[in-house]
């Protein structure tokens, strides 16, 4: 529509305080689009929002700020999906809630026909009550951010540009929560039945894939952009790793199996030959297997994944392809623009590549008119994933690296991972693998389930430890299952008096010193 826009990345509400603070206060309009980022803060507040600008906020991150909600809020505008936009919040703290009042105020209001002294201190204790109740459970996550925006551009017709891409980023958000449980199945499961709908009215949707040669030769159609609804198998980046590779790195399987331990390795071994796949042949790349081989495994294995401890082996996701040559899953976009935004090309900490460097290359990675650099982001989530699968192993393998205190555990990778592995995991996404990682594989050894904090380097700072924790049931999407770390990490870092630091978008993500 030719509306003169900018983009400015942010890693925290630091950044987000700064860019406010450069707007011009010249009382001009202006829309500010916040996306994945200000929800949990008082946007107002944070920015310094001048006359003339309006927010409007796309975020997943929950509990929203009661101010950004707020009925009388006309500054800033939180997009919710139709069943929260039914919610109805508490008020927010005010002026008003100062019950220093004096008498002869309170004698006014109750002269004037308003509530008595008493009945008023009832409704804002009463109003207290629900402000804790509300930021009492926890963080959590709502709706996918690119749902949400695919929403609108669908209402807009806006939904077909640039051969629907608006509908493939939306796959992607959705797909990005589920890889790094932030939602529940049932909800994802809701959430690709939607999307499914929408795959299916594109209008290539019906295009035959294959077509007949004058001599009746039935060839591969040349694939317009086209994306699929099909299931998927739960190996990591199958596609672009040997297919025993895949399943021995993949959190599914590793945490099923124990495959970090030699008898799961056997037990991974003795699957292959019972579906009659020798090891030489699951050693190569996956592309490279002959169909048969392909077509055998995946008839075989519905036969023996129940007895290996795979009984959910695959799931329902989505396909792109475009060409010949191109098809790629959703997930493996994910783990490869992840990887990119991660930094993990980085090797030997060039600090003059910034995270916004890393936010550009992974942006340009998702609409995949630039496949090298997709590529290239697969290649170090397939180096990231072998580290968390060393690391984890090597902190599942002994009782003295994951120390219980109270009612939660916790692993310090500074203290005892691998001086090569750790600087993998500077990013909080890096880490927050290797915590989930850890979490679901103790879900499946141990039998009390607790939450777990992992502790590794900083990345910007060698004086602070960058934690992460993850509940004990991590992939939920309400209230129930919210994480209460920051909260936590911030009252025992003010007891101790030690320098804390929360900049982060993410609630279970802190920064303590050492």
């Amino acid at each position: 529509d030719n509306v003169p826009f900018s983009v400015f990345p942010v890693s925290g509400y630091g950044e987000l305080e700064r860019y406010g603070s450069e707007i011009p206060d010249d009382g001009n309009q202006r829309a500010i689009v916040l996306i994945n980022c200000g929800g949990t803060e008082d946007v107002k507040k944070v920015m310094g929002l001048k006359a003339g600008a309006r927010a409007y906020v796309f975020d997943s991150h929950r509990p929203l700020d009661l101010e950004n909600v707020r009925a009388g809020n006309e500054d800033v505008l939180v997009m919710r999906d139709d069943k929260e936009g039914n919610e109805v919040f508490p008020e927010p703290d005010s002026d008003e809630d100062d019950d220093s009042d004096s008498d002869e105020d309170e004698d006014e209001r109750a002269n004037a026909g308003g509530d008595s002294p008493r009945t008023r201190r009832l409704k804002l204790a009463e109003r207290q009550r629900e402000r804790i109740a509300y930021y009492s459970r926890g963080s959590f996550y709502g709706r996918a951010t690119g749902i949400l925006m695919y929403d609108i551009a669908y209402k807009m017709s806006k939904d077909k540009l640039e051969n629907y891409l608006p509908l493939w980023l939306a796959v992607l958000s959705l797909t990005d929560q589920y890889v790094h449980q932030r939602l529940s199945h049932e909800s994802y499961t809701s959430c690709v039945m939607e999307l499914a709908t929408r795959v299916s009215a594109m209008s290539n949707a019906d295009m035959p894939t294959t077509r007949s040669l004058e001599d009746g030769t039935v060839v591969k159609a040349f694939d317009e952009r086209r994306i699929t609804y099909n299931e998927e198998y739960r190996f990591m980046l199958l596609r672009h790793w040997s297919l025993y590779e895949s399943m021995l790195h993949s959190s599914y399987v590793a945490t099923k199996m124990q495959t970090w331990t030699e008898r799961g390795r056997a037990n991974l071994r003795s699957l292959f030959a019972h579906v009659g796949i020798p090891l030489d042949v699951a050693q190569q790349k996956y592309s490279h297997m002959s169909p048969q081989a392909v077509k055998q495994f995946e008839e075989k294995l519905d036969e023996h994944a129940e007895s290996h401890m795979l009984d959910d082996v695959k799931f329902w996701s989505f396909q792109y392809s475009h060409g010949y040559a191109m098809k790629v899953c959703a997930a493996d976009v994910v783990y490869g623009a992840t990887a990119l935004l991660e930094g993990l090309m980085n090797d030997k900490d060039n600090k003059s590549i910034t995270p916004a460097d890393n936010f550009w290359r992974a942006a340009q990675s998702l609409s995949l008119n630039n496949w090298d650099e997709m590529e290239s982001g697969i290649g170090y989530a397939i180096r990231l994933q072998q580290a968390v699968m060393r690391q984890g192993g090597m902190a599942l393998s002994s009782r003295a690296h994951i120390r219980t205190i109270g009612s939660l555990r916790y692993f310090s990778l500074i203290d005892h991972g691998s001086p090569a592995d750790v600087k993998l995991f500077k990013h909080p996404l890096s880490l927050l693998k290797l915590a989930l990682f850890i979490q679901d594989a103790l879900r499946t050894v141990r039998r009390i389930v607790r939450p777990l904090v992992v502790i590794g380097p900083s990345p910007e700072d060698p004086t602070l430890a960058l934690i992460v924790g993850v509940t004990g049931k991590p992939n939920t999407d309400n209230e129930g299952g919210g994480n209460f770390f920051t909260h936590s990490f911030k009252m025992a870092a003010e007891r101790v008096h030690a320098r804390f630091k929360h900049d982060s978008f993410e609630a279970s993500v802190v920064q303590v010193a050492e």
